[in-house]
């Protein structure tokens, strides 16, 4: 739903299969909140993440906005980047472009991990 508080904490690892990942570093992300439950991704659900600092119009993104970090769909613009929620229930997160930093995109969503 509304970002969350972006501590890089290291509470467990995930063993994916080589073929999953492509090559970078990746990292996963538990997602808490549900602004992003028409893409498929649920709160509680674990997103792995492919750390770079672009990403394509489109293209599910964790970005850093103040302390928290976002999982929204990301469409740069003219004069501002639009964080977009997956339906109607939460709001766009609007940054003008000069205020947005590319250490802020801090990645590309690739995969959910999901306990059933």
């Amino acid at each position: 739903g509304t970002p969350i508080s972006a501590l890089q904490t290291r509470s467990h690892t995930i063993s994916m299969p080589p073929d999953f990942l492509a090559s970078g570093e990746h990292y996963a992300l538990e997602v808490r909140g549900d602004s992003m439950i028409e893409a498929g991704i649920f709160d509680s659900d674990t997103v792995v993440i492919r750390r770079q600092d672009t990403a394509d119009t489109g293209d599910i993104v964790v970005a850093l906005l103040g302390d928290n970090a976002a999982v929204r769909y990301y469409h740069p613009e003219k004069e501002h980047i639009r964080f977009v929620p997956a339906g109607d229930h939460h709001a766009t997160i609007l940054v003008k472009r000069q205020d947005f930093l590319p250490m802020q995109l801090l990645g590309v969503v690739i995969g959910v991990y999901r306990r059933l």
